[in-house]
């Protein structure tokens, strides 16, 4: 809720009163005689001097308080036209355009005869600041920017750079699917002059959902496959329900591609386009299965390394942790010797960094990502793609997720 003023003194009036009050005065408008003395020596004393102050006034501007707007005292004395003179002083002040002066004047003839009386002006700022632009009552969809409707504009008679307080409040709409957001300007002068202003929103929602798949992903043989959910984007409801549109719930069992694909329904009724991903569960290669390889990657073939009975069986890599925070440790298993190139590689299938590209003997070998990319710098959070690449064997791809 917006502030106001306690006080608001709209008379002449109120403002006398309090000015009485401080002065401990009597009278508003005042005549005085003024004489030398009493008795028998007044008969060879001047006539005296009488000064009659203007009457008390109100007005609405700082620059109207000069005596041609607010009167002049009037003197007489034992001579025509007594000097004149007077002198404020701000006894009652609110702002710098309301406050109260009282001014002295002061009348001295030419027998040096003096006197003075009081007026009181009271300066009162009475105007509002007047609304120049207010935002008409609107419809707009559910998750748009309020700037974007634009903001109440004010000016004010007086102050430059009147205060401005705004809020928005919301409630329920009629329709299910809407709901109304208030917009309300208050601005002051800062002398207890107010003026507001106020727009209703209908916001509604009639866009639909925006559902994102995860890229494809390949498992090993030995790894248990999933498909990953997808990303939903609603800005207004905040428990869309995510709807399986193929029988393919959950891929396998045994090797090949499976593909889930999903919509989105929020609560209005919107429905979103339908995504897909597509998982790839990998075959098992065992050493027989193996391809051959020649010592120089030529035409001529040889017959594939015969491991002893301590060596992997098959091709393999795993990574742990994943998802990482840190670093993670890559193992890969080589059941014959070979060439192995190790990447990581973002979404677009640009290569972020390149851990390895080397020949490697048959056995259990590992290497660490410290999440980096090859200049050094810490990449940022989201999913990636490890790739490993045998020349004796399958291109193997696991998914990191880097948090």
């Amino acid at each position: 809720m917006f502030r106001g003023c306690r006080v608001q003194p709209t008379t002449l009036s109120v403002y006398l009163l309090v000015t009485l009050l401080i002065l401990g005065l009597v009278g508003i408008a005042q005549t005085k005689e003024f004489t030398r003395g009493s008795g028998a020596a007044n008969r060879s004393i001047p006539p005296s001097l009488t000064i009659t102050c203007p009457p008390d006034t109100l007005v609405d501007c700082p620059d109207c308080t000069a005596p041609q707007l607010c009167g002049t005292a009037t003197a007489t004395g034992c001579a025509p036209d007594p000097v004149l003179s007077y002198e404020d002083s701000v006894v009652f002040y609110r702002c710098p355009w309301e406050y109260t002066i009282l001014r002295t004047w002061s009348a001295t003839d030419d027998c040096g005869n003096e006197g003075s009386c009081q007026q009181i002006i009271a300066v009162k700022d009475t105007v509002a600041p007047s609304i120049t632009f207010c935002p008409e009552d609107a419809v707009a969809e559910c998750g748009s920017d309020m700037d974007a409707l634009g903001h109440a504009v004010a000016f004010d008679n007086r102050n430059p750079e009147p205060t401005t307080l705004y809020e928005a409040a919301t409630r329920a709409g009629q329709a299910p699917c809407e709901f109304i957001v208030v917009r309300s300007w208050e601005f002051s002068d800062g002398c207890c002059n107010m003026t507001h202003c106020q727009q209703v929103v209908t916001m509604v929602d009639t866009e639909a959902p925006v559902l994102t798949c995860a890229p494809p992903d390949t498992f090993a043989c030995d790894e248990e496959a999933y498909f990953t959910r997808p990303f939903i984007d609603e800005s207004c409801d905040p428990a869309p329900v995510l709807t399986v549109a193929t029988t393919d719930t959950t891929p396998g069992p045994g090797p090949g591609s499976y593909t889930g694909c999903w919509f989105a329904e929020d609560r209005c009724g919107n429905m979103s386009n339908m995504c897909c991903q597509t998982v790839v569960i990998e075959p098992c290669v065992a050493l027989e299965d193996a391809p051959l390889v020649t010592s120089t990657g030529g035409t001529g073939f040889l017959a594939p390394e015969r491991p002893g009975t301590d060596l992997p069986a098959r091709f393999g890599v795993t990574c742990h942790p994943n998802p990482l925070s840190g670093s993670t440790t890559i193992s890969y298993s080589l059941p014959v010797s070979c060439e192995v190139a190790i990447g990581i590689f973002d979404i677009h299938g640009r290569k972020v960094a390149s851990l390895l590209g080397q020949h490697c003997s048959a056995g259990d070998h590992s290497v660490a990502w410290n999440g980096t990319d090859d200049r050094g710098t810490p990449v940022v959070s989201g999913m990636y793609v490890l790739r490993v690449d045998f020349d004796s064997g399958p291109n193997i791809l696991r998914k990191l997720v880097r948090l």
